[in-house]
């Protein structure tokens, strides 16, 4: 790390990208609002939109991560003033009727929002995988297409320690971080190197109604799955190429994971301490774009059932960290401003901050908008008299003398246990939580009540609690299944597609062909 520390304070940043970048090997600068603004990638795929507001002018606003050609979306109007749709509201505006033609898609009569939809997922690691996951959730049949020779990469990676201290081998069933996000779906190991098992492949792409990947861009195209390919095979299909900078433009072929994604799309510069390097994210990035990529394949069959019509969509996990802090670019947009990290600070608001409880490594979360909840938050302290001090009275003086409010809250805290503390506040009308971890989260009441977990029997791992999806449909909720093992439904998704029977099957796995 020293070394490549040394080289790079030698470099300009714009200079080891390229030269990094062009050998394949992942990396991204840490892009402050002004360059995420100004990237040439964001440029070529027309990211940005623009946006006329009747008081505000006209600027460049944070676009949408996802290309959908048959259904493209946009901007229909400017954020509204206040009350600026009372009359049209209250008087009982009809309502616009859609020109789409109802039921030209597939009509699907299942119980689950998509039941009835076959998804080929040939996905890896989270961001990919937890999409199959919310998918399946609805009710599709959603199939994971590997093989032997490359395999989801955390089917073998361990997030917290096994039975053993230091496993020598996990073996390909009990990933953790593979059974978390792989719940309710079936797995199939095709040699697709092969030009029987690339036809087989085929054969499951002609009976499928979405298939998706979060590979290089291209990289299924060349194998013939591509959406061209794909849509001969069958016309309405659905094609969703998620990939770190999206599949066109002058970086499209440069690799990354949620690190550098975080750094391109402006996220890691604004995130860490004022007199602190920049800091990054890892898994959470990878479970956003995930979601966000299941809403742009939702949105394209909303599409396919009112219209009959397919299509190819083109997701950039970059560009999808940049919609997320759509109110800084703007902001940068307006005043020519970077922003800067704040930490657990607000612009604005004070006290706003995590807070030491008693014990070790125990914190609180604290955020007070307005005067009377700063009252609040003085009386539930034992300390009224704060709130007339001229030094916190309004929230101007209070954000002026935060240092010296801060430390006067945390002593009162860091005596106190968190749980009542948090308990006490909220009681007092005062917005606060506990910073918890793993553990806590496993013993609140709240989400044990809501069904937050669900237990699966592993044969190998024995009982697991793993985290369901976060909403709750009525009725129409889906078992938990536990995450398939490799290949675990090769023969009966392979039968029942393309009619083998046991002897066929034989002669693929004897061939290598099926795993």
């Amino acid at each position: 790390a020293d070394k490549i520390d040394d080289w790079a304070l030698q470099q300009k940043k714009e200079e080891i990208h390229f030269q990094i970048a062009e050998k394949r090997v992942p990396c991204g600068p840490i892009n402050t609002a002004e360059e995420v603004m100004n990237y040439k990638q964001y440029e070529a795929r027309e990211y940005f939109v623009d946006v006329e507001h009747p008081d505000a002018g006209k600027h460049r606003y944070a676009g949408w991560p996802y290309k959908l050609p048959a259904s493209p979306p946009a901007i229909q109007s400017a954020a509204p003033r206040l009350g600026e749709h009372n009359d049209e509201i209250l008087k009982g505006a009809g309502v616009v009727k859609s020109e789409s033609k109802p039921n030209a898609g597939a009509k699907r009569t299942g119980k689950l929002p998509l039941e009835g939809i076959r998804v080929l997922e040939f996905a890896w690691v989270w961001a990919g995988p937890y999409c199959g996951m919310l998918l399946a959730q609805l009710g599709a049949e959603v199939i994971k297409v590997e093989s032997h020779n490359r395999m989801d990469l955390m089917r073998r990676s361990v997030i917290w320690p096994l039975p053993e201290e230091a496993p020598s081998e996990v073996p390909s069933s009990e990933g953790i971080g593979f059974n978390s996000v792989n719940m309710n779906k079936k797995s199939v190991t095709i040699d697709m190197g092969s030009p029987e098992g690339l036809d087989l492949a085929k054969k499951m792409v002609s009976t499928a109604d979405i298939i998706f990947d979060n590979m290089r861009p291209g990289a299924l195209a060349k194998l013939g799955l591509g959406y061209d390919s794909a849509s001969n095979l069958k016309e309405d299909i659905i094609v969703a190429s998620s990939s770190g900078r999206g599949s066109v433009g002058p970086e499209s072929q440069y690799l990354g994971y949620a690190m550098i994604h975080h750094a391109i799309g402006g996220n890691a510069y604004i995130t860490g301490y004022p007199d602190e390097h920049p800091c990054h994210t890892t898994g959470d990035v990878d479970i956003m774009n995930a979601t966000m990529l299941a809403y742009a394949i939702l949105a394209a069959v909303h599409h396919r059932d009112r219209t009959g019509e397919g299509q190819f969509i083109d997701y950039s996990q970059t560009e999808a960290v940049s919609s997320l802090i759509g109110e800084v670019l703007l902001g940068y947009e307006m005043t020519g401003v970077n922003p800067e990290r704040v930490g657990n600070q607000h612009h604005q608001y004070a006290p706003h901050n995590v807070y030491k409880a008693w014990g070790v490594n125990r914190w609180i979360a604290i955020e007070v908008h307005d005067d009377d909840q700063f009252k609040s938050l003085a009386d539930a302290m034992g300390q009224p008299d704060l709130a007339s001090d001229p030094k916190f009275a309004t929230c101007e003086a209070r954000k002026q003398n935060e240092q010296e409010l801060d430390g006067i809250v945390e002593a009162w805290t860091s005596k106190r246990d968190r749980d009542r503390t948090t308990r006490l506040l909220i009681s007092a009308g005062v917005a606060a939580a506990p910073s918890r971890d793993s553990r806590d989260l496993y013993a609140d009441r709240h989400l044990q009540e809501r069904g937050a977990f669900v237990k699966v029997d592993h044969p190998d791992l024995g009982e697991l609690e793993l985290i369901s999806t976060p909403w709750k449909l009525d009725g129409l909720q889906v078992d938990a299944v536990r995450a398939p093992f490799l290949g675990e439904h090769s023969d009966e998704v392979i039968k029942d597609i393309v009619g083998l029977d046991d002897a066929g099957m034989k002669a693929l796995r004897d061939s290598g062909i099926v795993q």
